[in-house]
């Protein structure tokens, strides 16, 4: 059996929080294990506990209850932006930085001024963007904020990509390419993809695929065809 890296480990990991005076279980005792290279479809319905999950594979909380480290990756604090990288939801791009500036953040952050543009124009072009690079937020559509969102997270070539809904506003057409085209890049670079979607056609391009049903999550393994 060939030597497996792992990134993440989780072990009977659970998330509860305070609503309205009582106590909700968002995650109920996941345990689960993400590899270098890996490429997993997070599914399930909204309120299913998808994003909980993702904010704590990245670092970005703490579980209630069990244990959850990064065995090749390092300590929480340090996960971000070089190993880990997250698109989330919500769009968070700044809307005084043209998209290249937003693209080339996290690359400030880690002092790699020196290849700012190189690889700020190179991740633009993975995603059909390159045209827009001297654009503002406010003159993209969604969908574009979206795959600059995805440019940003790909740009320091981190080891594992969180992505929650990263084709909800895009056609399925361009969704399709888009995926491929992150994929592409995981596959060239090794790094592992934990992708949230609603969208089935999505998923299905994914090897693996995650379930969560009501903070329950199960793993189902399948073969998939590019």
């Amino acid at each position: 059996m060939a030597f497996k890296k792992w990134l993440v480990e989780g072990k009977a990991v659970s998330r509860t929080f305070s609503r309205g005076g009582e106590e909700f279980t968002a995650l109920d005792n996941a345990s689960f294990r993400i590899a270098a290279a890996d490429q997993i479809a997070l599914t399930g319905r909204s309120g299913s506990g998808k994003s909980t999950l993702l904010n704590l594979v990245a670092g970005l909380d703490q579980a209630s209850k069990g244990t959850l480290f990064w065995p090749s990756l390092g300590a929480a604090e340090t996960l971000r932006p070089s190993h880990i990288a997250v698109m989330f939801q919500s769009l968070s791009l700044v809307p005084t930085l043209t998209v290249i500036e937003n693209v080339a953040l996290p690359l400030d952050l880690l002092g790699k001024a020196a290849d700012r543009e190189k690889l700020s124009l190179a991740a633009l072009e993975r995603f059909g963007l390159s045209d827009l690079a001297d654009n503002l937020p406010e003159e993209l559509s969604g969908g574009q904020a979206q795959r600059v969102s995805l440019a940003r997270a790909t740009v320091t070539s981190p080891q594992l990509v969180i992505a929650d809904e990263p084709t909800g506003q895009i056609d399925h057409d361009t969704s399709r390419q888009v995926m491929s085209a992150l994929r592409d890049w995981a596959d060239e670079t090794g790094a592992a993809l934990l992708v949230a979607t609603h969208d089935s056609e999505v998923a299905a391009q994914f090897p693996m695929s995650w379930q969560m049903t009501h903070g329950r999550l199960s793993a189902v393994e399948k073969e998939t065809a590019r």
